[in-house]
């Protein structure tokens, strides 16, 4: 499944709205009875999105989504070479809700901080009856899948003798999975250890989360990730990096608002390293910081390169964005496709970001 995905949003006061258009384009296989199938989607979405802030201490945030597409089924008899083509209309419907509450909050410098956090999702796709013999249960189905979860995190930060800070992190909660996967109450943990250091601009994050028990006693889910950055000056001069890399499943409680559910996050590849390594230097006598940079992408169906330069100012570097970048993709998935050699694209592009 591949997704992309643009959308805007406005902050003002205590709410946040906004909404999101997605375009996604899925393949797949399957096999049973004799017969082989190749399945192809395409489903275009929109979803907007609200996120409001209770009190200092209270938020709450809602999504909904309707997307409508096709579903494309190509089906094989075993020991012939003919395919038989059908094409049928899919349509999907999601909501997504949430709230999260902090009960203690920790001092300027020290403190224990305890939060308490619960969301719940629901989406139900639909593809149309078309008639054709012995198909019916193929061009006609429904398929719903829904999560209630309720999570209970706790931090507590502590300055170092050297000046930066250490934040052991710890979060346990409770899951209600149902629809037409796994169902059940389930037991999920996260533990994470963080490291920053204001002074040199460096940040350092483990965790690691685990599925600890589920009704569905087959059914496993963990995650394992790690983000080291490197941020030069407040101005944005001198050298900045940053590495985030991931296994396994990170799933729809990990994310904190909606707006991350939108873009995608809790779908995200298996296993997955994102490197970007850059230098800001002084351009038009200071008014504006040049960044060159290079970066590397890997998941296990894509390897991807860029090369780039970025434009800000030292006052804001959020207030002003101009970069241009060259990239290269190489898509490999051999197990999907046997003999067959990767395939690679090029692209040249700018982007340009002003906020006032």
């Amino acid at each position: 499944m591949v997704t992309g995905a643009f959308g805007t949003d406005l902050e003002r006061g205590r709410w946040l709205v906004g909404a999101i258009l997605t375009h996604s384009v899925g393949d797949g296989e399957a096999k049973g009875a004799g017969l082989s199938y190749g399945l192809e989607s395409t489903v275009t979405a929109v979803n907007p999105y609200a996120r409001v802030r209770l009190s200092d201490r209270l938020s709450a945030w809602g999504l909904v989504g309707y997307g409508l597409g096709r579903l494309e089924i190509e089906m094989k008899r075993s020991g012939s070479a003919a395919a038989e083509r059908y094409r049928t209309d899919l349509e999907m419907i999601l909501g997504a809700l949430g709230g999260r509450a902090e009960l203690l909050t920790p001092g300027a410098h020290d403190g224990f901080a305890l939060a308490l956090r619960g969301d719940a999702f629901f989406v139900r796709t639909e593809t149309d009856a078309k008639g054709v013999a012995g198909m019916d249960d193929l061009v006609a189905a429904e398929g719903e899948a829904s999560r209630l979860q309720l999570m209970l995190e706790g931090s507590r930060p502590v300055t170092l003798a050297g000046g930066g800070t250490l934040t052991p992190l710890l979060e346990v909660g409770l899951r209600q999975d149902g629809g037409d996967a796994e169902t059940g109450t389930g037991l999920e943990t996260s533990a994470g250890l963080e490291y920053t250091d204001s002074s040199s601009g460096l940040m350092m994050e483990l965790r690691a989360r685990t599925l600890m028990a589920h009704a569905e006693s087959n059914y496993r889910e963990s995650g394992v990730s790690g983000v080291v950055r490197l941020t030069p000056d407040a101005a944005g001069r001198g050298l900045s990096l940053s590495l985030e890399s991931a296994f396994g499943t990170d799933r729809l409680w990990a994310i904190r608002d909606a707006t991350q559910l939108a873009t995608g996050t809790a779908a995200d590849p298996a296993s997955r390293l994102k490197v970007e390594l850059g230098y800001g230097l002084p351009f038009r006598n200071g008014h504006f910081i040049g960044t060159p940079y290079l970066g590397f992408g890997y998941t296990e169906t894509e390897r991807s390169y860029r090369v780039g330069w970025r434009l800000t100012r030292p006052s804001d570097t959020d207030a002003f964005k101009l970069s241009i970048e060259a990239s290269r993709r190489e898509a490999d998935n051999p197990e999907r496709r046997p003999g067959a050699r990767s395939s690679s694209e090029h692209s040249v592009g700018f982007r340009l970001a002003a906020r006032w």
